[in-house]
């Protein structure tokens, strides 16, 4: 309903990307020098990284976890972590693969710091997904499925599979470090002019 909300009102919801606030960019700055100061690159597990309690993004996470787990042997150790998922993804547990839940904002930080590449499955959903820029912004090579994907498509670090097959090939890769992405100035200046005139449309109509 915001989406259509948004567009009958002249506000394409693609005048609204996600970019870390402030303090968030230099938490994922730190972590982009962390990273890159790995000999070698960052080799250690794959992470999926979300709330099961939302069940859309439990759904994702469990096609993922399902593909990882039937075509043995996994390429590399697999870390589940986010609220929700020790009890929505328990069945998937295995020598290779630990399902966290919650974790503490430091704990979380180790994950970020040393996991090889950020799994993103979703299904639905209209609106950005934020950990697709955090991510990048902190040296993280994304594996997305296109719908997850849909507002970071052609972005240097996101890798779009389109089936299990591709998925686990890229599970299977040695993805380079990605660039950090641009802030999207051009993005927010056309979001602050249509909002400036939706305001002022309103005070003419009060």
């Amino acid at each position: 309903p915001e989406r259509w909300w948004l567009e009958a009102r002249g506000l394409a919801t693609r005048y609204l990307p996600f970019f870390p606030d402030p303090a968030l960019a230099r938490e994922c700055h730190r972590l982009r020098e962390r990273r890159a100061a790995s000999a070698g690159g960052v080799r250690g597990p794959l992470l999926i990284l979300g709330s099961a309690r939302n069940p859309a993004t439990a759904r994702g996470m469990n096609r993922q976890l399902a593909w990882l787990t039937g075509n043995p042997p996994l390429a590399a150790d697999v870390v589940a972590i986010g609220p929700g998922t020790d009890i929505a993804l328990a069945a998937h547990r295995a020598p290779r693969v630990q399902v966290l839940g919650g974790v503490s904002r430091a704990a979380l930080v180790e994950h970020l710091a040393s996991c090889s590449a950020l799994l993103i499955h979703t299904v639905g959903g209209a609106g950005a997904v934020t950990r697709i820029p955090e991510a990048l912004l902190a040296g993280i090579p994304v594996i997305a499925n296109a719908n997850a994907a849909r507002d970071a498509a052609g972005t240097p670090g996101v890798h779009v599979y389109e089936n299990a097959d591709e998925f686990l090939a890229l599970t299977r890769a040695a993805l380079p470090p990605p660039p950090p992405p641009p802030r999207p100035v051009a993005a927010e200046t056309r979001f602050q002019s249509v909002l400036r005139r939706l305001c002022a449309d309103s005070l003419s109509h009060a």
